[in-house]
């Protein structure tokens, strides 16, 4: 299923690639690590890879298709005893992958070949995500340990995506550039802000 979808995705890119128009090819890359409990003990990491291509159908304005993967992953070493029982949890390990294809227009705000190029997207997103989780017990009186996972939760879930973005060009087709992206369930506009991601990443002028 997951091939099919990319699969799809490729097509179109493929197919609006035909146009002639002029293109813009991105990607960026982020890492997040936070770290807690008395002892460091805990953690949460998350990784997002993000790719897109902006076909110009205006001077300033673009038809932009992106894709996004990221997977964010708790750990927790905390002994808690299960009162009544003779067997404590000593860790917790979830996983939430979360897989973003997006379309939607960009809107460059300013002129395009200017030293710092500003623009802001927004558009359609749908989201999959797949959670699972596992956890190790402690037999107190012997010490034994065993290891038990959860069955995988699907989802997918109609968003809305929006994106600011600011570019310095350092040729006439290599450009850095650095964001911030919002992801939330289409129609809950109130949560937009509660779910931000700042990236740095590429762009180049195909």
């Amino acid at each position: 299923m997951k091939m099919a979808r990319i699969s799809f995705f490729l097509f179109v890119l493929f197919m609006t690639g035909n146009a002639h128009a002029l293109m813009e090819l991105s990607g960026s890359f982020s890492y997040d690590k936070t770290v807690y409990g008395s002892e460091r003990q805990n953690k949460i990491t998350n990784r997002t890879w993000a790719g897109g291509l902006a076909i110009f159908l205006f001077e300033s304005t673009a038809l932009e298709l992106n894709y996004s993967t990221s997977q964010e992953e708790t750990i927790e070493n905390e002994v808690i005893p299960l009162t009544g029982y003779n067997v404590s949890v000593i860790g917790t390990q979830s996983t939430i992958d979360n897989e973003v294809f997006g379309v939607g227009f960009r809107q460059v705000l300013g002129h395009r070949k200017a030293r710092i190029v500003p623009s802001i997207s927004l558009g359609y997103a749908k989201q999959f995500i797949t959670s699972y989780s596992d956890a190790t017990y402690r037999d107190d009186s012997t010490l034994a340990q065993i290891t038990t996972t959860s069955d995988p939760t699907k989802s997918r879930i109609d968003s809305v995506f929006g994106t600011f973005t600011i570019k310095l060009n350092l040729t006439q087709r290599l450009s850095v550039t650095g964001s911030v992206n919002t992801l939330f369930k289409a129609f809950e506009t109130e949560k937009a802000r509660d779910n931000l991601k700042y990236r740095v990443g590429f762009s180049w002028i195909l």
